[in-house]
C-alpha cells in the first residue's frame, strides 16, 4: 500500500531522530566529553531545543522535585529525562519497547552519573499501569496513543498529570499529532497546552486525571 506524503516525511524524520540520538549516545559513551557539555553548533542547537521544551513542559505540568515521572517512548538518548531531573530534581522512569534503546539509555545514564535519579524499563506503554506516577510524559513518537491514554486514564492516581507531545500545522510533516479521541476519555480533561514557536517543533497538551 502506498504511503501518504506526510507519512513518508514522518518516517524519514523518525529514522533521522533515532540516528541522531544513537550518535549522541555513542559520543557520551566514547570516553570523551559527555555530549551534554559539547558546544558545536548542531549539537548545541539540538540540546538547547530539548532544554527549552523540557522547561516549557515542567512549567505546564508544575513538575517539582517531589514528582515521580514516567516517560513513555524515551528512545536511546533520554535527553528530556535528563533535563527534567537537572531542572527540578524529580525522579524519572524511562519506558521504551525497543531493547536496544533501553540498553543504550542505561549505559548513557550510568556514564552521566544519573542512574539513581532515572530508571529504564523495557515495556510497551499501553501495557503499563501507572498508579505510582504523578506525571506521565507520552512521547511524540509513542504509539498507539489511544491505548496508552486508556491505561493511563484507568490507572493514574487522582490529580495525576499527563503531558502528551504533539504537533500543529506544517510541523505535523515532521512528527505526527497526538491522535487522541478525548470524548472517549471521560476521566481525563485537557486543561492547557504549550505551542511550539520559532525553530521549535514539538508542542505539548496537559491532561489531568479527574476521577
Amino acid at each position: 500500500m502506498e504511503l501518504a506524503p506526510q507519512e513518508v516525511c514522518r518516517g524519514i524524520f523518525s529514522a533521522l531522530e533515532t540516528v541522531i540520538e544513537n550518535s549522541f549516545a555513542a559520543l557520551t559513551l566514547g570516553g570523551g566529553e559527555a555530549v551534554t557539555r559539547l558546544t558545536d553548533g548542531i549539537t548545541e542547537n539540538y540540546l538547547v531545543r530539548y532544554e527549552e521544551l523540557a522547561r516549557s513542559e515542567i512549567a505546564l505540568a508544575g513538575i517539582t522535585a517531589a514528582d515521580r515521572v514516567r516517560f513513555v517512548g524515551s528512545g536511546p538518548f533520554p535527553i528530556t529525562a535528563i533535563e527534567y531531573v537537572r531542572q527540578t530534581g524529580c525522579t524519572v522512569e524511562c519506558v521504551d519497547f525497543v531493547p536496544a534503546a533501553i540498553d543504550t539509555s542505561c549505559e548513557v545514564l550510568a556514564r552521566l552519573g544519573l542512574s539513581g535519579a532515572i530508571a529504564c524499563r523495557q515495556a510497551r506503554g499501553e501495557d503499563l499501569p501507572a498508579p505510582e506516577c504523578t506525571v506521565v510524559l507520552v512521547g511524540v513518537l509513542a504509539r498507539p496513543k489511544q491505548r496508552i491514554f486508556e491505561i493511563l486514564e484507568a490507572t493514574c492516581p487522582p490529580g495525576g498529570r499527563i503531558v502528551a507531545r504533539t504537533t500543529f500545522g506544517l510541523r505535523s510533516l515532521i512528527y505526527p499529532p497526538a491522535e487522541v479521541e478525548e470524548e472517549r476519555l471521560p476521566d481525563l480533561r485537557r486543561v492547557a497546552r504549550h505551542v511550539a514557536r520559532g525553530d521549535q517543533v514539538i508542542s505539548s497538551h496537559l491532561y489531568r486525571e479527574i476521577g
